[in-house]
């Protein structure tokens, strides 16, 4: 009884008023219960029928409790309307909360994106800018390698014609000086001295001058 009691406490009515529904919901045969005051309980019919057709009595005596208390304290429609009220609008203001925190995650994921890709973009350009680098400074090492060896045979070639010329010079010197030069060789030519070869054959020339005088 002490438990009823605590259960029937907050619903606006006194124990007394819900032992008289019960009450009369036994003289009416709707239910098999006695209150036993001396155990301090609710006895439902006898115990063989503490089955299915207690589940069925408990069940119906909650119903007509409640009815009952509906009718005895009838519910506060304005207070239901505020609290249904209050609900709804935390359940929007949860939702509008949640969509807004959805919208800030689909935006923070965006700018994620943005920035990864913004980030592959710069590396691209980076390694791009490396490449044509690397390749301006290839084609500039081969044009001075070019021009080098561009040189070096403008060089062979002005020395290849100067000797020649010394060749020629020399020959030209020794054959006025009476010797065969057809069967000298390049390098017999080389070890001649120009200069000394020309001294010689001015001397020549001069003392046959003065011969001929």
């Amino acid at each position: 009884l002490d438990h009823v009691k605590k259960l029937t406490s907050g619903l606006g009515i006194t124990f007394e008023q819900m032992e008289k529904s019960i009450v009369l919901s036994t003289q009416s045969k709707a239910l098999s219960v006695r209150i036993d005051h001396r155990a301090g309980c609710i006895r439902f019919g006898n115990p063989a029928l503490e089955s299915d057709e207690m589940r069925g009595q408990l069940s119906t005596l909650a119903k007509r409790l409640a009815a009952t208390c509906t009718v005895l304290s009838p519910p506060d429609v304005g207070s239901i309307l505020t609290e249904r009220a209050a609900l709804y609008q935390n359940v929007r203001s949860t939702l509008e909360s949640e969509h807004i925190a959805t919208l800030e995650r689909k935006v923070i994921i965006e700018k994620r994106k943005e920035e990864a890709e913004r980030q592959v973009q710069e590396r691209l350009r980076e390694e791009e800018r490396q490449r044509k680098a690397e390749e301006l400074a290839r084609k500039a090492e081969e044009g001075r390698r070019l021009a080098r060896e561009q040189k070096l045979r403008e060089r062979e070639k002005l020395q290849k014609i100067q000797e020649e010329m010394d060749a020629m010079e020399k020959k030209r010197y020794l054959t006025a000086m009476g010797r065969s030069v057809e069967n000298m060789t390049a390098e017999e030519l080389r070890e001649v001295d120009t200069a000394a070869l020309a001294k010689e054959h001015a001397e020549k020339a001069s003392k046959k001058k003065e011969e001929a005088e």
